[in-house]
């Protein structure tokens, strides 16, 4: 009986747990669309340098989906940072961050 009520606390939490920060699949595409790649055969040794730091970042960072979205959208890099980092601010005050610079 323990262990039943033990597994439905489990499940519960995690279906009202989401994931906030963009996934690969998520990084992978918002750098193909900002480097304006469509397909793999596109992707020559500089270019696909630029995208897998583009990756990297994104993942690293980590963007979070508002972020990811709001570049999707194509609104200037810098509105989409700006909010970014206010949405951020509370972890990281003191130091200003090294994204698009």
């Amino acid at each position: 009986m323990k262990r039943s009520a033990a597994l439905l606390v489990a499940l519960a939490l995690a279906a009202g747990c989401e994931r906030k920060a963009a996934g690969v699949p998520e990084c992978r595409t918002l750098a193909y669309r900002l480097y304006g790649v469509r397909d793999e055969q596109m992707l020559r040794p500089a270019l696909r340098q630029q995208v897998d730091e583009r990756i990297r970042e994104c993942l690293l960072t980590p963007y979070d989906r508002e972020l990811v979205a709001c570049l999707e959208q194509g609104m200037r890099e810098r509105v989409c940072v700006r909010a970014f980092e206010a949405r951020h601010t509370l972890a990281t005050e003191a130091q200003p961050s090294p994204l698009f610079r």
